[in-house]
């Protein structure tokens, strides 16, 4: 017996279709798709999508075009189970910071158990069609203040304008962004106490995206911080958020303080 065979617990295996895997393929191989196909495969075939990640580990990596090392947006292939979606993790972005976002539920480390009803190899789930029961929730967020929040780069005074931003990334029903009002040359303590609420569908796929914005004009935002973390991994209650740069590094003291309740 060779080294390898003892230390490679999966086998590489060229995807044909799902009803060639379900038919031939073994539980310890896996699948590689390129972001286009497999993107192309969750639209019009999502459950199959689904049980297919159920049974066997699929790989997803970005397609060969992306000469700028830009990343394709991974949430849209955790909502079809995908194990392994690959990114650019010199480019920092929307994408990264969902990525990292989303394995603060375990420390940044390890393993993500999949929503039991992405298990199921009998699920009926598609994330483009969300039917049954999968115990939507509510969720409330006041947002009652800031606290020395990043100066603006591009800002004359360097005193920002700051806006924040809540955004719902999950299942496409789930997605939705809202906002508040701006506080004008005010980022050591801005003041909005302003409560949003979500309707979110399918809250084990959910992540939560606080963006906090400097306005330079009407048209026109300085990105100053931002903050990702899974819904389910927020607590109820009166809660610090954090901010996070562009390059992940912490920006502390900088936070938000606010209101979370959900049910």
């Amino acid at each position: 017996m060779e080294l390898s065979e003892l230390v490679i617990y999966t086998k590489a295996e060229k995807f044909k279709s799902f009803e060639h895997s379900r038919a031939n393929q073994k539980f310890y191989e896996m699948n590689s798709l390129g972001e286009v196909r497999a993107r192309k495969l969750a639209k019009q075939t999502a459950n199959e999508f689904v049980l297919h990640t159920a049974n066997f580990i699929t790989r997803i990596y970005p397609k060969g075009t992306r000469a700028t090392s830009s990343n394709y947006n991974p949430q849209e292939f955790w909502n079809v189970g995908c194990q392994m979606v690959a990114l650019n993790f010199q480019t920092p972005g929307l994408q990264m910071e969902l990525q990292n976002g989303k394995f603060m539920d375990n420390g940044g480390c390890g393993y993500l158990l999949k929503p039991e009803f992405m298990r199921d190899s009998a699920t009926q789930f598609n994330p483009y069609n969300v039917t049954g029961n999968h115990n939507p929730i509510t969720l409330s967020i006041r947002l009652i203040s800031g606290y020395q929040l990043p100066p603006s780069n591009l800002s004359r005074t360097n005193k920002a304008d700051p806006l924040v931003q809540i955004e719902i990334h999950g299942v496409p029903e789930d997605q939705v962004k809202q906002q508040t009002c701006v506080i004008k040359s005010n980022a050591l303590c801005p003041r909005w106490n302003a409560t949003f609420t979500f309707n979110v569908q399918v809250p084990e796929l959910a992540l939560v995206r606080f963006v906090v914005e400097d306005q330079i004009s009407l048209a026109a935002n300085e990105f100053l911080g931002q903050y990702t973390l899974p819904l389910l991994c927020m607590n109820k209650g009166y809660r610090h958020v954090p901010l996070f740069s562009k390059l992940g590094d912490r920006l502390d003291p900088a936070s938000l303080f606010v209101y979370i309740w959900y049910y």
